[in-house]
């Protein structure tokens, strides 16, 4: 009826029930002797600290693309345009100038206001 493997693997089953049905009867009838197996939520004391992240702030002149992918609104190819721009161009001299790369308009520029410095 059942093959080497399907016997092997109903043993196991069997035993696993077995082994659990002991240790929830010993739990019913003497409590206490499984007292160190027991999970006590209030063993260990947690204390929640709730923690505001730094403002993030990208130098433009030194951002690498991964860096300028943390900022709201620029991909990876907005950043890749920002990196090509500053290594044809050269450093930006105010955070301005980033109206000038291709994909940032006004609109952009001042979501990403906040997060800019030029160095």
């Amino acid at each position: 009826m059942f093959n080497r493997r399907e016997r092997l693997a109903l043993l196991c089953l069997t035993a696993a029930l077995a082994v659990g049905s002991v240790a929830a009867l010993a739990d019913y009838w003497a409590p206490h002797s499984l007292e160190e197996f027991r999970v006590v939520r209030s063993a260990v004391a947690v204390e929640v600290v709730e923690v505001e992240p730094e403002p993030l702030s990208v130098d433009v002149n030194r951002a690498s693309v991964v860096d300028l992918q943390r900022l709201p609104s620029i991909g990876p190819k907005t950043a890749a345009r920002i990196v090509d721009y500053r290594q044809q161009q050269g450093a930006f001299a105010a955070p301005e100038d980033l109206l000038q790369v291709r994909g940032i308009g006004a609109a952009t520029y001042e979501k990403l206001k906040p997060f800019l410095r030029v160095e």
